[in-house]
């Protein structure tokens, strides 16, 4: 064309760059556009809108200012073209100043397309503005306001927004429709988005698709399945988003097996699953243990090429651990390419779930070579599996990671970490990180009170005790627990005893079977039967089959007081309780050992 030497022409030349930009040659695109003596606004928004859509938007930002300096004056068309450029709030609001100078703030295009960027934006109070100061407002403008309320949660806004423009006269279309019922789904407001849906029906809008799958969306989480599979039955064309919606329904709604039963309907159908409905289906077999199932789904994400999906992949890890298949668990976890730190989370699980504590430190060590941002979950597992192996070398690489990672003052972190640490014997260590923790809940108490005792520092485990009491909190029965079970398992028997009559009477606790059984045990493991038997037959409520158990096996160790367990056995035989084979054994042994 160059060679024929046509005459160039506007249109031409917004052809020629056009053309360039969508071949990807942006090089060839900026050669013919700064060829042209004579550059009009056509061929400006031509080469903005290849440069907004190839990517490079800040050099279609600076086209347009350049536009603006040699006095060219902007169109609708230029404008469109360079908000598709606006990523950031900044850009926007730059953007919006320049509408203002050439006066097109009314324009309903320019208009619509503001609030949706400052929707982006996440700017609820700029777009409303801009919205406020449009004349004549249509459908569109009221789409995007409406459903900019709905994409920031300002659900009620959305509701309201809605009712005045049906006051106002417009009336409302398949987009509206569909964010205001989203708006209904958020807030739980059934009642309204019954009277929506009665609306749909007189707009003759039902059979749209999109309308249907957002009140089926509505209805379920308002918690009306039957309404939302109602609306799902009579939908005339159902796509690939109404299957999922209904399916997840049920999920969520508790009815994993009929959402399972909806699952092998859509493949009757013959419609071309994804992601989402592969994912809701897999909660459903996790949620009901189905394995058989939860198999013939992998081979069919395999088939689909899905099986790399990282989503997709965690919640086969999911399934195939609550089905107690950790193997194939592994096996899902060592194909993806591409593993979250919920990947990660859920195969350290799995591996804590069956005590394998060596592995679940070995594959936390393979997991600090990716680099990833560790959440405090993943922390909580490894610690655990440090406290299981009293391994102290561990436990502060892991401490380090935790500062590394910023975590060492959340709560439960720092509690796991003081409970791990005195575990490992490291009681003052422990102390040392309790105190630093800036917010401390019963549960933090309870981890380093237990420790303390477990431990033997009693007099740090009573401070820790009043200092509880000057901060207003009071021990929990959880926390007495922990005290006993630990003096019971050191044989500590007058601080056991001091603990129980401190919860009794310092702060009002009533005993439970399980202090009884603690002090039953302290005082049959030391050897002091008749205090033991004491607790045994005065206790405010009858022995359970530990108490017993307990009891007997400290007559067992202790032979010269044979008498009181065989007069306790015949008690307890008596008893119309049915009787445990450990205690039935060790009834026997007593009546043996005596004859």
């Amino acid at each position: 064309m160059i060679s024929m030497k046509i005459i160039s022409d506007v249109s031409l030349d917004t052809a020629l760059i056009s053309m360039y930009m969508k071949c990807g040659s942006l090089h060839d695109a900026q050669r013919v556009f700064f060829s042209l003596k004579d550059r009009k606004c056509k061929t400006w928004s031509a080469l903005i809108s290849g440069c907004s859509d190839y990517g490079c938007s800040s050099v279609a930002l600076t086209l347009f200012e350049e536009m603006q300096e040699q006095s060219i004056l902007s169109d609708r068309v230029a404008f469109l073209c360079t908000f598709r450029a606006c990523n950031s709030l900044q850009h926007v609001m730059i953007m919006h100043n320049q509408v203002l100078k050439h006066n097109m703030e009314n324009d309903p295009f320019i208009a619509s397309r503001l609030i949706d960027m400052y929707s982006k934006c996440r700017n609820l109070e700029e777009a409303y503005n801009t919205f406020e100061r449009v004349h004549g407002k249509d459908a569109a403008i009221w789409s995007s306001i409406i459903s900019c309320c709905s994409h920031v949660q300002q659900d009620n806004r959305a509701l309201e927004l809605f009712q005045r423009m049906i006051r106002e006269g417009t009336k409302p279309n398949d987009f509206i429709f569909s964010c205001v019922l989203t708006s209904c789904a958020n807030s739980r407001t059934l009642t309204q988005g019954r009277i929506i849906h009665d609306m749909s029906l007189k707009s003759n809008l039902l059979l749209d698709v999109v309308v249907g799958n957002s009140l089926i969306d509505m209805y379920a989480k308002c918690g009306s399945l039957d309404e939302a599979f109602k609306v799902f039955e009579k939908l005339a064309s159902k796509n690939c988003i109404s299957w999922g919606t209904i399916i997840d329904a049920y999920v969520r709604n508790g009815s994993s097996v009929a959402a399972l039963e909806i699952f092998d309907s859509f493949k009757a159908s013959k419609q071309t699953s994804d992601r989402v409905i592969f994912i809701s289906v897999l909660k459903a077999c996790c949620n009901v243990g189905e394995l058989v199932q939860g198999r013939q789904i992998h081979i069919e994400i395999i088939n689909y090429g899905l099986s790399e999906d990282t989503s997709i992949g965690n919640m086969l890890i999911f399934m195939y651990l609550i089905c107690q298949k950790l193997e194939d668990a592994r096996n899902v976890f060592d194909k993806l390419s591409a593993r979250s730190c919920i990947t990660w989370s859920a195969m350290l699980s799995g591996y804590v779930q069956q005590q394998q504590w060596m592995i679940v430190l070995d594959l936390f060590e393979e997991l600090l070579q990716k680099e990833l941002k560790l959440d405090k979950v993943i922390f909580l597992y490894v610690l655990e599996a440090c406290a299981n192996l009293r391994s102290i070398t561990k436990l502060c690489q892991i401490h380090d990671q935790v500062i590394k990672h910023s975590l060492e003052t959340e709560r439960a972190l720092g509690s796991a970490l003081l409970d791990t640490y005195c575990k490992c014997g490291h009681f003052y260590e422990g102390y040392w990180i309790f105190e630093r923790l800036p917010c401390k809940d019963i549960v933090t108490w309870g981890a380093m009170i237990g420790g303390l005792v477990h431990g033997g520092e009693w007099s740090l485990a009573r401070r820790c005790l009043s200092k509880m009491r000057e901060q207003g909190m009071s021990p929990c029965i959880e926390i007495y627990s922990c005290i006993l079970n630990a003096c019971s398992s050191s044989g500590l028997v007058e601080e056991g005893q001091w603990y129980f009559d401190n919860m009794k009477e310092d702060h009002k606790i009533l005993p439970n079977i399980e202090h009884f059984t603690c002090m039953v045990d302290l005082f049959g493991r030391t050897g002091l039967l008749n205090e033991s038997e004491d607790f045994l037959q005065t206790m405010p409520v009858p022995p359970n089959e530990t108490s017993w158990t307990s009891f007997l096996t400290s007559c067992k160790t202790y032979y010269n007081n044979l008498n009181i367990g065989c007069v306790c056995s015949i008690e307890h035989v008596r008893s119309p309780k049915e009787v445990e084979p450990r205690s039935k054994a060790l009834n026997g042994k007593c009546y043996q050992e005596h004859s």
